[in-house]
């Protein structure tokens, strides 16, 4: 089902700080998705505070998040969707995120 929501084509793009250096990383999106799947525990991506834009066939969606694994917080950041509007609906074409353990966004409610 989830799958549904990206386009063949989409692509996940991950960037983030590895050793003291950036590193951008490409992740295909069915490979993403498998892994997901695989989880052993619940993965709860939780949204701060997103920003939406949209004209005519083109919408970019920036938002922070704070993600957990079970209960235990993972690591933060901030997505980078690119969605279009196409013949079957709006699909997902692009994601980046960044990814970290600092400087989170506040939950929504809190801070």
């Amino acid at each position: 089902m989830m799958r549904s929501g990206f386009a063949p084509q989409a692509r996940l793009v991950t960037t983030g700080i590895q050793d003291g250096v950036p590193r951008v990383r490409t992740i295909e999106i069915d490979q993403w998705m498998a892994s997901v799947a695989r989880a052993t525990e619940v993965v709860d991506e939780r949204l701060v505070q997103p920003e939406v834009r949209v004209d005519d066939s083109l919408a970019t969606v920036w938002v922070g998040y704070n993600l957990y694994v079970g209960t235990r917080f993972s690591h933060c950041g901030y997505d980078a969707f690119q969605l279009a509007r196409t013949a079957d609906g709006w699909k997902i074409i692009h994601v980046m995120d960044t990814q970290r353990r600092e400087n989170c966004p506040a939950e929504a409610g809190g801070e």
